[in-house]
């Protein structure tokens, strides 16, 4: 993922990680081979869903360009897609050519 986007994510941290329950969003990003069987698994044993959106959020930061899957899968459920739109609307000071660490 990009610094910028997940400057993004950052800035609306406490926004995601309210939603619940996070199941329609890993089904999502699983279908679309995104994130994988394993991690899938990982996640949905956390049972707790600010834990599995935390966890979420640390896998997507380390696989390149897949926030727009993940604002997608924000956008498929209507008070989600509140969150997803506030977060392309959050200004961010990164740089988007550089990688999160």
């Amino acid at each position: 993922m990009n610094a910028s986007d997940w400057e993004k994510l950052q800035r609306n941290w406490k926004e995601l990680l309210e939603i619940n329950p996070v199941c329609h969003i890993i089904n999502h990003l699983f279908q679309e081979d995104v994130i994988t069987l394993s991690e899938k698994k990982s996640i949905e044993k956390l049972k707790v869903f600010d834990k599995e959106m935390r966890k979420l959020l640390h896998l997507l930061k380390e696989k390149p360009e897949k926030c727009k899957h993940f604002l997608d899968a924000l956008k498929a459920d209507p008070v989600d897609k509140l969150i997803a739109d506030k977060i392309l609307e959050t200004e961010s000071k990164s740089d988007p050519s550089l990688r999160t660490k």
